[in-house]
């Protein structure tokens, strides 16, 4: 009997400090081995402050439950969905309206409608949509 509890409490233990570390997913392997890309952020924006470019894809990566230090590995030349489809492919499972979550959090802070914005155009890139709050913030 007690043997039986022990390893029950052990697995309890073992799955509470599993889940406690847990942040939401990883960042996905096509993103993660990259090189930072502030560099190409700069030159597609010219006179942006680093800190704006930082928020946004501050929020990005909240929003799709990536490490915060791992925001300098996506490119303004990165899809949205591509980085949607890295968690989702090649196992389909459910949706964590990680999309939804970004496009709300980008309103809000920015004032633009992402929806009508992407529903236009299915492969926006995050530089497309960087472009589109900063517009429509002035």
């Amino acid at each position: 009997m007690l043997g039986t509890l022990a390893v029950w409490l052990i697995l309890f233990v073992l799955a509470a400090i599993v889940s406690d570390g847990y942040e939401g997913d990883e960042t996905p392997k096509p993103y993660y081995f990259r090189h930072c890309e502030g560099r190409t952020w700069l030159r597609q924006f010219p006179g942006v402050p680093k800190e704006e470019m930082r928020r946004f894809l501050s929020i990005f990566v909240d929003a799709f439950g990536f490490r915060q230090k791992d925001r300098l590995k996506f490119s303004p030349d990165d899809r949205i969905m591509d980085a949607y489809n890295a968690i989702y492919r090649p196992m389909p499972s459910v949706d964590n309206m990680q999309l939804e979550e970004f496009f709300c959090r980008v309103e809000d802070t920015y004032g633009v409608e992402v929806a009508c914005v992407c529903a236009h155009k299915t492969n926006m890139t995050l530089g497309e949509l960087f472009m589109t709050a900063l517009e429509g913030r002035q």
